[in-house]
């Protein structure tokens, strides 16, 4: 819901990256809901499913916690988060999608998926999807038909600013941030809120 427009429900849905759980989105999730934005914080086992199954698991959730009074549907996904995203979009998009924001998202795969694949993918399933060849990521279509705006990490060491980017995108900014607590920075909370309201930074 807007604060400037009661009548208005957009809901924000939040998804996490690979070993991570929706309490990685708190601070996130107070910031939107400060902005007058309804915030729904999905979470998923990064050690039971691949990338389609996790996506197919958001796809009925959404079925259940999203009707149509929610004039807008936007996503706001942290590195594995947006493969995810990427897969619901492509496969299963629900209806009234709004704006997309990827933080550190690997939509070019990732080369450090690559190395350590073959070793842990037993444990992490979602890790085989994030590899730069033959995997969920790289096989995605770069185009997303809704606007899709991309926050990379300077300083990230899992994804590059070039992995990030990889697909198509409205807009983008880097900030001076390392991977991991890349969605805690105010400034990526305010560079948020402006994306998903106005289609850029």
């Amino acid at each position: 819901m807007s604060v400037a427009d009661e009548e208005t429900r957009e809901v924000v849905v939040l998804i996490h990256g690979l070993g991570r759980t929706k309490l990685s989105f708190t601070m996130m999730a107070r910031a939107l809901e400060r902005e007058g934005f309804e915030v729904v914080t999905w979470g998923y086992s990064s050690t039971c499913c691949t990338v389609p199954e996790i996506g197919a698991d958001l796809a009925e959730s959404l079925s259940e916690s999203v009707d149509d009074e929610h004039d807008k549907v936007h996503f706001v996904g942290h590195s594995t988060g947006n493969i995810v995203v990427r897969w619901l979009l492509e496969e299963e998009p629900p209806t009234r999608v709004g704006h997309v924001v990827m933080l550190a998202p690997p939509n070019g795969g990732s080369e450090m998926a690559d190395r350590y694949a073959d070793w842990f993918s037993w444990a992490l399933p979602p890790l085989a999807d994030l590899t730069t060849s033959e995997s969920t990521a790289s096989s995605l279509p770069a185009e997303v038909d809704h606007p899709v705006g991309i926050i990379a990490g300077q300083f990230d060491n899992k994804v590059t600013v070039d992995e990030a980017l990889a697909i198509d995108h409205d807009d983008y900014r880097v900030v001076g941030a390392a991977h991991t607590f890349i969605m805690n920075r105010p400034d990526v909370h305010a560079m948020t809120a402006d994306f998903l309201r106005h289609g850029n930074f």
